[in-house]
């Protein structure tokens, strides 16, 4: 029964997670946002609405470490996972723009994200400023952009998407489709997400108990990836139909998410008591991706398939480290 919920739950959280895509991208046709802003920001939120279900769901029934382990290992899996995977299908390119703002940002959180947790407890108050931060980042972003279209020109900014955009939106016309329908996907996304998560951190916690296995682990890895299927879905799509900006931007913007979103939203549900494991290893591994996937996108501005192939290494090596029981005591502070 444990198995089947589950399978459940990771069908119906990449059923929902594709949804809420394809809805919010839609959306975004209409509103005529950049394809960057879109995988960093309507693509991450959609694709990170497992986390956030997951972990807020797991918080409410008293289980901390399943929520912070699946934040924790989404962003590791985003990284050393998930990116190389859309990496093997078609090198990704990165762009000057990403690597200036969004990568920093990145780090940063990730970095704060350790501080915060080394007091062992993030509560509402730290939960709202985590929510603030990513208001702020979202308003820069925005801001930004639109000085920088300013100063191209708005024809020359991207011309081929705006008609591609143009195209769509005509189509769904055509088709008798509209806002209506954009908010339907959403609306189905969600409803899938929620009974997605119930399912799967219900199945997770019973394996768990039934193989002694601990919630924590079973966080970083199995709902972790579970979680990050779509993610994973919309950079091999992103990367087969060579648009670097959604993949890249995708895998960054859900990151950011994850910390910001996920975890703070999860503190008003409940405060989140942090394991000091997660503190002494795993938020280590978490920082160590981010650090050596900035000097891969900086090599020729781009990810190669050599790189994806040490990627997927590490990852590796970091599942096998965790599933061994490996002692990592050295690291605690």
């Amino acid at each position: 029964m444990p198995y089947l919920l589950i399978v459940g739950g990771l069908v119906l959280l990449g059923s929902g997670g594709e949804a809420i895509v394809r809805g919010a991208v839609q959306l975004s046709g209409r509103l005529h946002i950049s394809p960057l802003l879109v995988g960093l920001f309507i693509v991450a939120l959609g694709t990170s609405s497992p986390e956030l279900a997951v972990s807020i769901h797991a918080v409410l029934q008293g289980k901390a470490d399943l929520a912070v382990g699946n934040v924790i290992g989404s962003n590791i899996s985003n990284l050393l996972f998930v990116l190389p995977m859309g990496a093997l299908v078609f090198p990704i390119v990165c762009y000057r723009n990403v690597l200036q703002r969004d990568l920093v940002v990145m780090l940063a959180t990730t970095g704060f994200l350790i501080w915060l947790s080394s007091r062992g407890i993030v509560g509402p108050l730290q939960g709202g400023f985590l929510l603030g931060l990513l208001a702020l980042y979202i308003l820069y972003a925005f801001v930004e952009e639109k000085i920088r279209q300013a100063s191209v020109g708005t024809l020359q900014f991207n011309m081929e998407v705006q008609a591609e955009r143009a195209a769509h939106v005509d189509g769904l016309r055509r088709h008798g489709f509209g806002f209506l329908a954009d908010f339907a996907w959403l609306a189905g996304g969600a409803g899938a997400l929620y009974f997605g998560s119930r399912f799967l951190v219900d199945g997770a916690v019973e394996i768990a108990s039934l193989l002694g296995v601990s919630q924590a682990m079973i966080g970083l890895s199995v709902v972790a990836i579970g979680t990050s299927l779509p993610e994973l879905a919309t950079v091999l799509v992103a990367s087969w139909r060579k648009q670097p900006e959604v993949a890249v931007g995708g895998v960054i913007g859900s990151n950011i998410f994850n910390i910001l979103a996920v975890l703070g939203a999860a503190t008003f549900a409940a405060p989140v008591i942090i394991n000091p494991l997660f503190v002494s290893f795993d938020m280590w591994v978490m920082l160590g991706a981010v650090l050596i996937v900035i000097p891969f996108m900086l090599t020729a501005w781009r990810i190669s398939r050599g790189e994806a192939v040490i990627l997927l290494s590490l990852y590796g090596a970091y599942l096998y480290a965790l599933y061994n029981h490996l002692d990592f005591s050295i690291f605690e502070f």
